[in-house]
C-alpha cells in the first residue's frame, strides 16, 4: 500500500524542506515498526512496561507531547519535558491497575496521520 508523508506534515513548523519527500520516510516507516515492537517487547519482558502498550501507542504519545508545547506558545516551550517526566509513570507496568481502553492499532494510526493513501 503506497503512502505519502506530506499530508501529515502540513502546517508542521520546519517540515517544508521534507514535505513530499517519500524516500527517507519510507525507509524510516519500514524500519520503525519492527524496532518499536522489539523495544516494547523487551521492556514488557523486563516487567517495566505495561503489557497493554503497543507500537501504535507511540505516535499518539508523540502527538500528546507536541500538543503540550502548542498549548503554551511563547510561555513555556519546554513544557513537553515536564510531561515526559510524568508520562513514564503511566507506562509503568501495574498488575493491579491494567489499562482498559484498547490502543488505536497501527492501521488506524497510519490513517489518522495521513500516512496511507486510500486506494
Amino acid at each position: 500500500m503506497a503512502w505519502d508523508a506530506s499530508p501529515a506534515l502540513v502546517g508542521v513548523p520546519g517540515s517544508g524542506e521534507i514535505a513530499g519527500v517519500s524516500g527517507p520516510f519510507e525507509a524510516a516507516r519500514g524500519g520503525m515498526p519492527p524496532f518499536l515492537e522489539a523495544l516494547i517487547q523487551r521492556a514488557q519482558e523486563s516487567g517495566r512496561l505495561r503489557p497493554e502498550v503497543t507500537p501504535s501507542d507511540i505516535p499518539v504519545i508523540q502527538h500528546m507531547l507536541s500538543a503540550a508545547t502548542r498549548f503554551t506558545p511563547g510561555k513555556r516551550p519546554d513544557i513537553w519535558r515536564r510531561c515526559l517526566e510524568i508520562l513514564p509513570e503511566g507506562l509503568r507496568h501495574r498488575p493491579d491497575n491494567p489499562a482498559t481502553t484498547p490502543s488505536l492499532g497501527n492501521e488506524t494510526v497510519e490513517q489518522v496521520m495521513g500516512l496511507v493513501v486510500p486506494e
